[in-house]
């Protein structure tokens, strides 16, 4: 997932929208991805509620008249979203999904991808924006713990010279963005989106695929490209 071309690229994964482990890792406790309510209707009233006063004082203070607020906008101010029904309050209307990594991140793995990033800025390589170390912490907890010897692999290459540490190739790409392509009805991914994907897949552990693979699974095109949106964003944060 984390190979020399990835890091020095401008990123890992774009797309098209429209719209042998060690006795010291810890046992992971596996990716999700679930759709969550950010607004309940009661808060879309109130919401409503909070616009509309506004716009009264907005205009009472803009009047050529004196207009006195208090009168002015008895109405639009008056709160009334404070009585929301508990059937406003159960129902959501708007929603989203959120991703989340496992909890726990494999030292050895971190250390590695530490020692790697370490050694390509020495070799005076350029990484792309907003990348340092600390973004080993969130693939620690992504990546398989056996991709330690392969980070190590690469840091041990001296600069300049070809190294032979990528691992093959998976069609995790090709699966993914099929599966979107399918459910929207048209290409989804980019080209070299797949191909992230495909490399990715090699290094990615099966609860994070399997993550992927329920946003494939979404009954809608819109919320399976927003579902993978939150998972990738959550591996790239």
């Amino acid at each position: 997932m984390r190979h020399v071309a990835s890091l020095i690229t401008a990123a890992l994964l774009s797309f098209s929208f429209a719209c042998g482990s060690s006795s010291e890792d810890v046992a992971p406790t596996g990716m999700r991805v679930d759709k969550i309510c950010v607004k309940t209707e009661c808060d879309a009233k109130r919401d409503d509620d909070n616009k509309a006063c506004s716009r009264c004082l907005d205009a009472c203070l803009d009047a050529s008249y004196a207009c006195d607020p208090s009168s002015a906008c008895r109405h639009s101010c008056s709160g009334k979203a404070a009585t929301c029904s508990d059937e406003e309050r159960a129902t959501c209307a708007e929603e989203t999904f959120k991703a989340e990594v496992g909890s726990e991140a494999s030292a050895p793995l971190e250390a590695a991808c530490k020692r790697f990033l370490d050694h390509v800025v020495g070799c005076g390589v350029t990484l792309r924006p907003n990348l340092d170390s600390s973004v080993c912490s969130t693939w620690a907890k992504a990546e398989k713990p056996e991709m330690a010897a392969v980070y190590d692999c690469y840091a041990n290459t001296p600069c300049g010279e070809k190294d032979t540490c990528a691992p093959p190739e998976t069609t995790l790409g090709k699966e993914l963005c099929d599966g979107l392509a399918g459910k929207c009805g048209a290409a989804v991914c980019t080209e070299q989106g797949l191909e992230a994907l495909n490399r990715d897949g090699s290094w990615l552990r099966d609860d994070v695929i399997a993550a992927a693979k329920s946003c494939v699974a979404q009954e809608s095109c819109d919320d399976a490209k927003e579902c993978f949106v939150a998972w990738n964003k959550e591996l790239h944060r």
